[in-house]
């Protein structure tokens, strides 16, 4: 602080610099440390040494100062210095030969003062993220080899001066993110968004320049018309005009817009050839789309357009994304339109007026990952031919007349080993088939099934809440909403299920595959056990040894070393998911201790119930506390080590049945 104390001290240091450098030198060196002892918190900036560097010589030593061979001083670059203060004390008439001012990240304040009109050979001049205030001084029209000015991000506020237009050499203007309101021919790029301008759109500024390519006047306050003058920015490639109070009609001189490749017009009030990227979203517009627009994405939800969709809307081969939900179209989806759109990657037509049937080509756009048609007035049934849609990841089709049922397709995928004969294959249609017989209240439907050389399909019944698993997982609300009651109704759900399969089917079937991602939840929570891609029938003459199936987790210890596949295998799988529905999670090392647990220990569980209850739930009354200890001494008896020791399923159905009222003792079954 010693250097900067004393006035006395900065006017001494001038006149001993006056004695030994130039007088051009020496008037910019004294103007710029005057200004500088002006400046707050200097020991802590960047510029706190150019005491010491004027005692050694000119300014040209100066941190952020650049000279030019004859000594002038050409460029000031003190941009993020750490600089607080104002500009009034700015030697602008001692840089006669200043090119480039850059002081943008600092803490500049006050206004900017009209002697920045003298720099006349500045070039460039940024000085953006400051918190200058005030106007912008109309001497800045002076500056005639002014090609950069940005002045972004600060508090400036009034009109833009009109003398801003005098800079003919000018290519990039940024003022965004101020408080402005408000002809350059040399103009490329204009910055005017996040401000407050208002008002009507100034028609001159389609005779800015012609050589503009970027207008950014979005996120203002802008009313009225867009100015049919916009026609004349032929070079332009980007017109943001977006989130402004504009209204009335599109006007038809933007179609003499050739080079436009983005333009975003939504959030108005609105009542166009080599397009690449349309958003007129969330306006008023009306009427019938325009014919002629070459289009590769377009959104125009949220507007009131008419037409028929099949009739008025032309043929865009390059069309990957097309959104025309919530307008007033009608007519048919016309299969013609869709097939020319190979690249078609997303179609949404929600909330229209569109009827017929949907057309089964549509299924013929291997690209196609989005499909929505919900809230119109489609009827008859989805056509098979969607399921050749291989990307599609969101169809969505609620809110039509459709009929006909909702399915669920597994896909499994066969071996290609060219080695094996096709009794395997036989074998998988035999028990496919005999689990199309199954008909049980909580077994999913298997209505069918297409086997291909390398692939299987199985078309199931389709169930509103997916898998125990995933309900299981969801937050406290979803969690509670699986209440204590719902819980006990699904283990004895899953019970009878596996009691069916292996006691009361002609040929006994062995599920192999019993965990909480293969229990579906219906409307009613009503558990229904599915997935029999890996089922396997227990016919006399079978030897019963097979590869293993099965998840981690759930496999019964056996397979492990016996491969051998038996009904126990299921009731091992029943015992870990009985424990993961009173949980809430998958029970861990829990069904290691309880595997291999004597029946005291069992009982020591149950006594220890509230440490296996989902912490999510309130504790269980007591009608319900019984039935959850019951259930817990019976999943310890499914989880035992030694199969011949588990009960069979139609036993746990006996006892979750009878409440375990009487001791089970720990025997064979």
């Amino acid at each position: 602080m010693a250097e900067w104390q004393s006035s006395a001290a900065v006017s001494l240091l001038l006149l001993l610099l006056s004695a030994f450098i130039p007088p051009a030198a020496s008037e910019a060196a004294g103007g710029l440390l005057r200004w500088a002892s002006t400046l707050h918190n200097l020991p802590q900036s960047n510029i706190s040494t150019w005491p010491r560097a004027a005692a050694n010589g000119s300014p040209c030593n100066f941190v952020g100062v650049s000279c030019s061979a004859a000594g002038d001083v050409v460029r000031l670059n003190l941009t993020n210095s750490g600089l607080n203060g104002t500009l009034q004390a700015f030697p602008f008439s001692s840089l006669p030969n200043l090119t480039h001012l850059e002081l943008s990240v600092n803490l500049l304040t006050g206004s900017i003062p009209p002697e920045i009109g003298l720099l006349a050979n500045l070039v460039d001049l940024d000085f953006s993220l400051n918190q200058l205030s005030g106007r912008i001084p109309p001497e800045i029209g002076r500056l005639a080899n002014l090609q950069v000015l940005h002045i972004v991000e600060n508090r400036l506020t009034g009109a833009i001066p009109d003398e801003i237009g005098r800079l003919e050499s000018i290519t990039e203007l940024a003022l965004y993110e101020n408080r402005l309101t408000g002809n350059l021919t040399k103009l490329a790029r204009l910055y005017l968004y996040s401000n407050e301008l208002s008002g009507p759109i100034p028609p001159e500024i389609g005779h800015l320049s012609t050589a503009l390519t970027e207008l950014f006047i979005d996120t203002n306050q802008l009313s009225g018309p867009i100015p049919a003058s916009f026609g004349n920015l032929t070079k332009l490639t980007t017109f943001f005009i977006f989130d402004n109070n504009l209204s009335g009609a599109i006007p038809d001189e933007i179609g003499n817009l050739e080079s436009l490749q983005y333009l975003s017009l939504h959030t108005n009030n609105l009542s166009v050839n080599s397009l690449i990227l349309l958003h007129l979203y969330s306006n008023r517009l009306s009427g019938p789309i325009p014919p002629g627009i070459a289009f590769i994405r377009v959104r125009l939800e949220d507007n009131q357009f008419t037409g028929n969709i099949s009739e008025d809307f032309g043929i865009y081969p390059n069309l990957q994304y097309l959104d025309l939900s919530r307008n007033n179209f009608h007519g048919e989806v016309s299969p013609s339109k869709w097939v020319s759109c190979p690249n078609l990657a997303t179609l949404r037509i929600s909330g229209n007026r569109v009827t017929g049937e949907i057309p089964g080509p549509i299924g013929n756009h291997p690209k196609l990952q989005a499909l929505d048609l919900s809230s119109n007035q489609l009827v008859g049934q989805i056509p098979l031919e969607l399921a050749n849609l291989t990307s599609l990841v969101k169809l969505q089709l609620s809110g039509n007349q459709l009929s006909g049922i909702i399915v669920a397709v597994k896909k499994l995928n066969c071996s290609d080993d060219s080695s094996e004969d096709d009794e395997s294959h036989k074998e998988f249609l035999r028990e496919v088939e005999a689990l199309t017989e199954i008909r049980h209240r909580n077994i999913v439907k298997l209505y069918g099934f297409c086997s291909q050389s390398n692939h299987s399909f199985l078309v199931y019944e389709y169930l509103d809440r997916g898998s125990l698993a995933s309900v299981l997982s969801q937050d406290n609300s979803g969690a509670r909403e699986l209440d204590w009651g719902k819980r006990l109704n699904i283990v004895r759900g899953v019970a009878h299920a596996l009691s069916y399969l292996h006691h009361d089917c002609a040929i006994p079937i062995v599920h192999r595959d019993v965990t909480s991602n293969n229990v579906l939840l219906d409307r009613d929570y009503e558990a229904k056990v599915a997935d029999f891609g890996t089922a396997k029938l227990l016919s006399s003459d079978s030897s019963n040894w097979t590869t293993q199936a099965g998840t981690r987790g759930y496999i019964a210890p056996e397979l492990a070393y016996t491969m051998r596949v038996t009904e126990k295998c299921d009731v091992y799988s029943f015992g870990v998911v009985a424990l993961e529905v009173i949980r809430g999670s998958h029970p861990g090392e829990l069904v290691l201790s309880l595997a291999s647990s004597t029946e005291e220990e069992a009982a020591a569980a149950v006594v220890s119930l509230d440490d296996l209850l989902d912490r999510r739930l309130a504790r269980p009354v007591p009608g319900f506390r019984q039935e959850l200890e019951n259930v817990v001494r019976i999943a310890a008896l499914c989880l035992n080590v030694d199969p011949q020791f588990r009960p069979e399923m139609r036993l746990v159905c006996e006892m979750l049945s009878k409440g375990h009222k009487r001791k089970v003792t720990r025997g064979r079954q």
